[in-house]
């Protein structure tokens, strides 16, 4: 299966004007190609799992 991931899913988010902050939340190692591509993109933030539901909304509340 050729299923698209998170970064083409930014790259198609990206291409179509979407301006809002992006986020990665993974549950793969941080050495893994695809965590390694996102986070070289930049403008995305990459959270490793677990991430307590308290943690996350803090960090979404941070976006002004």
């Amino acid at each position: 299966l050729n299923e698209p991931n998170g970064v083409d899913v930014y790259r198609w988010l990206r291409g179509r004007g979407f301006t809002s902050p992006i986020f990665f939340l993974i549950g793969l190692a941080r050495n893994n190609p695809l965590v390694v591509e996102a986070e070289a993109l930049g403008d995305a933030r990459v959270l490793s799992k677990p991430l307590a539901a308290q943690e996350l909304i803090k960090i979404v509340r941070g976006i002004k």
